[in-house]
């Protein structure tokens, strides 16, 4: 498959592995839900090559023209006059017939490159791409929403910013604030996301056993998000605390500094991260409510067709175990049965028998042995000290007062004595 065969997936392309039990999954009723909303899709921003061209209907869509780089392109608008809030959009809801409707295979990639790969779209014009990487020790999915801070509302600077904050605390599935970060925390995983001028990207790595029930906690981020008024307030404080972090680094200082100097009548002015001012006192002082304008912002633009959906994990594109009529369990006792002899395994014990119980049936004394072997090994010439402090002659007066050269003949006299002692039933000190 040539690159512009490739060309209608975003430029925010997925990295993702997906088994036939994942697709379906993908594609089954939880995510029907989805493509009747025209929400989600996973990537990692930028990351493929062999995806990164963009097809023109993406630059042109909605009447938006391109400019070239996302720092020059135009701020998308909401689709119809004035946007739309959460469930009142006017984007024209899609009923799929078919869940799968493209399938891309033969996809270029590096000749060391082991892994398969598999490009599908899906009805709700969700692009995915599936990595299956049998060698990988943990399962991974990023969602890369096309739409950034440069589309935030000129009234509230960092609104795109803190719905990626928000997305995290909870969903009418799975309503606990906690939920996800919990999950991952219990099977080896671990979260992040982050937001720039035209982009805003999820992504989460776990064990691959557990992916499945990671990547349904996710999915609802797209579909049901809750954005409690609790949360709302809490979070805002994050979003500041960010912030005010950010104000300590000079490159992230000449960047707004770098904004603040453009026309105020381009998108590329804005102040992406937000902060307190921005997200609360203002808006209170204006009548405005942020949670609302939170909820109209994602109804507006977390839609399928400008997200993509990437997932990695160790299962095969086409088919599980089970479809290749495999019993998992005789193999494993047939594994098991070859390879688990006792001629090439080794045992080794330590506890209290061995260091207590035994040398006292067989007349040892541990204290004697232990004196020795530490008398006979602990000696200078096969030990290395390393010193760090302030002035180099100090250091090495230091060193010097050590006496080295008496620690070695004491050493060596100690094996001497200890040596004797064993042989001739007494230990002189």
């Amino acid at each position: 498959m040539s690159y512009g065969k490739l060309s209608n997936f975003p430029k925010s392309c997925p990295i993702a592995v997906i088994s036939k039990n994942l697709i379906i999954f993908a594609i089954n009723s939880k995510f029907v839900k989805l493509a009747s909303r025209k929400l989600l899709f996973v990537s990692f921003h930028s990351f493929s090559p062999t995806l990164c061209n963009r097809a023109s209907h993406f630059s042109n869509r909605r009447g938006i023209a391109s400019m070239g780089s996302p720092l020059h392109r135009a701020p998308r608008q909401p689709p119809g006059a004035g946007g739309g809030g959460a469930g009142t959009t006017a984007r024209t809801a899609i009923t799929p017939t078919e869940p799968m409707v493209k399938r891309y295979d033969n996809i270029v990639k590096s000749q060391e490159d082991k892994r398969e790969y598999r490009g599908l779209e899906l009805s709700n014009r969700l692009k995915v791409l599936l990595i299956s990487d049998p060698k990988t020790d943990k399962s991974a999915a990023a969602m890369d929403v096309n739409i950034g801070y440069l589309s935030d509302p000129e009234e509230l600077p960092g609104l795109a910013h803190f719905c990626e904050h928000m997305l995290f605390l909870g969903t009418k599935k799975y309503p606990e604030e906690n939920e996800y970060n919990k999950f991952l925390s219990e099977h080896g995983g671990s979260s992040n996301a982050s937001t720039s001028s035209d982009h805003t990207t999820y992504y989460f790595d776990v064990m691959p056993d557990h992916l499945p029930m990671a990547l349904d906690i996710f999915a609802q981020f797209f579909i049901a998000p809750l954005f409690t008024e609790s949360a709302t307030e809490r979070e805002i404080n994050a979003v500041n605390s960010e912030h005010e972090k950010n104000t300590s680094s000079d490159t992230w200082r000449l960047d707004q500094l770098n904004k603040s100097s453009a026309s105020k009548e381009h998108p590329y002015h804005k102040f992406g991260t937000g902060n307190k001012d921005t997200l609360d006192r203002i808006p209170k002082e204006k009548g405005i409510d942020v949670r609302a304008e939170l909820l109209k912002f994602h109804g507006a633009w977390y839609s399928a067709d400008i997200m993509t959906l990437a997932v990695c994990g160790k299962d095969t594109l086409d088919r599980i175990p089970k479809e290749k009529g495999i019993d998992v369990r005789a193999e494993l006792l047939k594994f098991h049965g070859a390879w688990y002899s006792a001629d090439i395994m080794t045992l080794a014990v330590c506890g209290k028998d061995t260091l207590d119980r035994i040398p006292k049936e067989k007349g040892i004394d541990v204290r004697a042995e232990l004196l020795m072997f530490h008398g006979a090994w602990y000696s200078a010439d096969i030990m290395t000290l390393a010193v760090c402090g302030k002035g180099m002659d100090t250091l090495e007066k230091i060193i010097k007062n050590m006496n080295t050269t008496n620690l070695k003949n004491e050493k060596d006299n100690m094996i001497e004595r200890q040596y004797t002692a064993r042989y001739t039933g007494s230990l002189s000190t």
